[in-house]
């Protein structure tokens, strides 16, 4: 049996958990506050950072920012189980 530890509730570690969790895998999650996601990944509008992209000018930020969500995409669609729109 594989177990894992989590540490951190937010959107990383919860999919992180949920995709271990689907492999079988015994899954603990440490947590300072009582409720997942309710720190920075319940307030920050719903991105995600990709790092210092901004640098890359008008031209290149918005591909590598797109080019990064459609990685992410797949990620989150085995964590909830089903494919997300």
């Amino acid at each position: 049996m594989v177990a894992v530890a989590v540490a951190g509730g937010g959107a990383l570690g919860t999919m992180v958990a949920l995709i271990a969790a689907s492999r079988g895998w015994e899954v603990s999650v440490f947590e300072a506050r009582s409720t997942l996601m309710s720190a920075a990944s319940g307030a920050n509008e719903g991105k995600v950072n990709l790092g210092h992209v901004f640098a890359l000018g008008a031209n290149s930020t918005h591909e590598v920012m797109l080019r990064g969500a459609l990685t992410f995409a797949p990620i989150l669609d085995e964590a909830v189980g089903c494919p997300i729109d």
